[in-house]
């Protein structure tokens, strides 16, 4: 702020006030954004300790996966928190390398969960191996 009284103080013209004056504006907006970011992240940090509440009684993203089956729990590892899991979407699951079937299953769960539903009722188990005679039937190996 001294280059800014400085120039009026000489008789400059109001062009390079102005100028002079840009950096101390600056410096407010980005302190103001500063903050603001700050006491945003500070919002999230309360938001994550408030405890998810579901009717079913299901209380960390780890019984969910548990709840819904099909091995869920080790298959996806590193979900820590409930907004991690449903910021979890098809693509990072992939990147997690889970198979097209689970992928969709566990997607489908999620969104089922979050209309209210208990998982005991619309977990389902996956499709056996199709028998032909008594064998399981395996897809042939092509060289």
């Amino acid at each position: 702020m001294v280059a800014p009284v400085y120039s009026i103080s000489i008789g400059r013209e109001r062009v390079d006030i102005l100028w002079w004056s840009t950096t101390g504006f600056l410096t407010v907006v980005i302190a103001l954004t500063t903050k603001w970011m700050k006491d945003a992240e500070k919002d999230v940090e309360e938001l994550e300790k408030l405890r998810y509440r579901s009717r079913v009684g299901i209380r960390t993203p780890e019984a969910f996966l548990k709840a819904i089956g099909r091995s869920c729990e080790t298959k996806l590892t590193g979900v820590q928190s409930w907004s991690q899991l449903w910021q979890t979407d098809g693509f990072q699951l992939k990147k997690a390398g889970l198979g097209v079937r689970d992928r969709r299953y566990i997607l489908w769960s999620m969104e089922m969960f979050r209309q209210g539903e208990d998982p005991a009722e619309f977990a389902h188990r996956a499709k056996p191996a199709k028998k032909i005679r008594g064998y399981v039937s395996r897809p042939l190996l092509r060289i």
